[in-house]
């Protein structure tokens, strides 16, 4: 089960014992499980704190006392409970996976994206699964420019990759013994035919909108708000009476069929304890992104590349499912919004990048400067020429 609560001490307690120590009481745990199923196995935690001996004089007392917190992971409710400065619990509550993300994963972000969460549940929609679907779409739509600036640029790279390959085949079929030189010329045509840095770097602007959407995701993963939440207003319990558990709580898997119970364990599956449709439904997008989607190569593959990059294709559409068969049907909710109008933008970028030249200028040599020379006035002329001539009204006159 996922941690509902955070348990923390006061930091002061911590500078009266030399250590403390966490302890795994292995253990049977009897109590009865879900849904008034048999016991089960439970690991049982403890902390051991040891410190100096304290003497009790007498007729004197010695406070001992520890403080401590055990509620959800909300900022809301912890600042509603005694004392949350002592232990610094104002600061406990993060949005953060760790590991090579934690860096980019920026805690004012997700604040942000939490805020908004929460004013469109309020005020807007008053369902967090539609919060999360306008969420997505106003995330969207703010870094569509990033977007369609990215796509365009390498659109515009692939085609002119295509058009330069057989030359690029030329020379390195000219050079072929001469690694060096063959690498000066291809860079030489590529300046020739206006390819510079900029080109190159048609996929640099994706990586900006990358923090957004780390943080997106770690937001909705931990986020306290969303447990016990139905989506779409409780449609599926209230026409059946509660019976049915589909979408029932967004900070669990769909639960289309549940068994109430664990059946199996499979590995990257987890503890299965119900059918989950949305992960299958994620994993049909994903194909449907990747199969109309994906711009063709610019490269002669050889067969064994072609079939490195179809396996690519095929764990990504099946293995990214399978790790999310047992995340949180909210989390699921967004992929899924994200990933269609992904397509549906796509699309639209496409349309316009059909009625673009993506072709790159040459970049034309400078031109040469031409002295200045004398032009002879004409005699129609009403000025006087360069050389001091008088004027057309002036012969006239004469």
């Amino acid at each position: 089960q996922r941690e509902d609560a955070l348990i923390e001490w006061a930091p002061a307690l911590a500078a009266e014992h030399d250590r403390v120590d966490l302890l795994d009481l292995v253990g049977r745990a009897i109590r009865p499980g879900r849904e008034g199923g048999g016991p089960f196995d439970e690991r049982v935690l403890a902390l051991q704190f040891n410190g100096p001996a304290i003497p009790v004089s007498p007729a004197t007392r010695a406070d001992l006392s520890i403080a401590a917190y055990a509620g959800p992971t909300s900022s809301t409710s912890i600042a509603k409970s005694p004392g949350p400065d002592l232990a610094g619990l104002d600061r406990l509550v993060i949005y953060n996976f760790g590991g090579p993300c934690a860096f980019c994963t920026f805690q004012w972000l997700t604040q942000i994206l939490l805020w908004f969460l929460n004013f469109v549940h309020s005020y807007i929609v008053f369902d967090w699964a539609l919060s999360i679907m306008l969420l997505v779409l106003v995330v969207r739509s703010i870094l569509h420019p990033i977007t369609k600036k990215s796509q365009i640029g390498m659109q515009r790279f692939s085609k002119h990759m295509q058009e330069l390959q057989p030359k690029m085949e030329k020379i390195k079929e000219r050079y072929r013994n001469d690694p060096k030189r063959q690498q000066q010329e291809l860079l030489k045509l590529q300046r020739e035919e206006g390819m510079g840095l900029q080109h190159m770097l048609g996929c640099f602007p994706m990586f900006l909108q990358t923090p957004v959407w780390i943080a997106l995701y770690a937001m909705l993963f931990f986020v306290f708000e969303l447990r016990h939440e139905p989506a779409f207003f409780g449609v599926f319990q209230a026409i059946t009476g509660g019976r049915w558990n589909f979408l029932s709580d967004l900070s669990a898997p769909d639960q289309f069929i549940s068994f109430g119970r664990s059946i199996l364990t499979i590995p990257l599956f987890g503890d299965i304890e119900s059918i989950n449709i949305l992960p299958f439904f994620l994993g049909l997008v994903f194909f449907l992104q990747q199969k109309y989607l994906t711009p063709p190569t610019t490269a002669n593959l050889t067969p064994e590349q072609k079939s490195q990059q179809k396996m690519i294709k095929i764990m990504m559409v099946i293995l990214f499912p399978v790790i999310m068969y047992n995340a949180p049907s909210g989390l699921s909710i967004y992929f899924i919004t994200n990933s269609t109008l992904g397509i549906l933008e796509s699309r639209y970028i496409r349309a316009h990048i059909d009625q673009m030249d993506l072709t790159p200028q040459k970049k034309q040599p400078p031109k040469k400067k031409v002295a200045n020379q004398a032009v002879p006035a004409s005699p129609f002329s009403k000025n006087k020429d360069p050389k001091g001539g008088q004027s057309y009204k002036q012969r006239r006159k004469k």
